[in-house]
């Protein structure tokens, strides 16, 4: 759980990075891939109650995508 105004900052902990390693993440919220983030971390910062969501990333190098990374986002708040 994250408190809504704060900042989180999420890490890809896929198993393996790949061979060669990967060069590039791909971040869902909520099914959709968010744009802006191509990077191993990302940092939300203020949560807000859309921060809450089933987050996934998936590691991708020059060959393939590797197995997918999930969390359960919830967000409290006043």
């Amino acid at each position: 759980m994250v408190v809504k105004g704060e900042a989180i900052t999420l890490t890809c902990a896929v198993d393996e990075p790949g061979r060669p390693e990967a060069t590039k993440f791909i971040w869902k919220r909520g099914g959709h891939v968010v744009n802006d983030v191509q990077s191993f971390n990302w940092t939300i910062d203020p949560v807000t109650l859309e921060t809450e969501a089933n987050i996934s990333c998936v590691a991708i190098n020059e060959v393939d995508e590797g197995l997918p990374d999930f969390i359960n986002i919830q967000v409290i708040g006043e």
